[in-house]
């Protein structure tokens, strides 16, 4: 994923580090090396964008940035004459499981389902957690179809892990493709909204 989830990225800057700081180089080669990634990591969320905030419970990015990657990607797939699909999953009775079994499930419930969401989506992929209930996935190059295939998986892991209290969440999905007729990403997010709220 395209960091979406920013913790594997931050994971791989501390072993730089770690590496940096236990190399036999000398203290002003590793001084210039820290700098270096000290760069590159700038640069990074430079080109993420200024509004580059993690979701804590899920890693996942937030909604601010998944605007601005939107609609830049949008334009890009519009260059390239590639298809740009959103998908839009919907946990079914999570306010009810919220209510009922407080703040520690519903948190735990998330962070299960931003797993099974991180191992089903592809590199590139974006993934952001929306509201309480919904994670919304942005897929580059892919048409509704691809996307409807990684939704089902998806959906099957939901509905077969126990979120703990022997409780079971459920999930719906919506996708929208650019090469459906949008030709605003505004208006494809509006759909797949339309169509998950119903």
């Amino acid at each position: 994923m395209i960091h979406v989830n920013l913790k594997e990225k931050e994971r791989q800057w501390i072993e730089e580090i770690e590496k940096i700081a236990s190399s036999d180089h000398s203290i002003a080669e590793r001084i210039e090396a820290v700098k270096l990634l000290s760069s590159r990591i700038g640069n990074y969320l430079k080109e993420a964008g200024d509004n580059v905030v993690i979701d804590e419970l899920t890693g996942f990015v937030s909604q601010a940035f998944l605007g601005q990657f939107l609609d830049k990607k949008f334009q890009e797939s519009q260059s390239f004459n590639e298809d740009l699909t959103i998908v839009v999953l919907h946990l079914k009775l999570f306010s009810v499981f919220w209510d009922s079994f407080g703040d520690m499930a519903a948190a735990s419930a998330s962070s299960l389902i931003a797993d099974i969401i991180e191992k089903s989506v592809r590199s590139g992929d974006v993934v952001c957690r929306f509201e309480n209930d919904k994670f919304v996935i942005i897929m580059l190059d892919t048409d509704a179809t691809q996307a409807t295939r990684i939704s089902d998986m998806i959906k099957h892991e939901v509905q077969i892990t126990n979120f703990g209290r022997n409780d079971h969440l459920g999930l719906d999905f919506a996708v929208v493709s650019k090469n459906q007729g949008y030709d605003s990403p505004d208006r494809m997010f509006e759909q797949a909204l339309n169509l998950i709220n119903g």
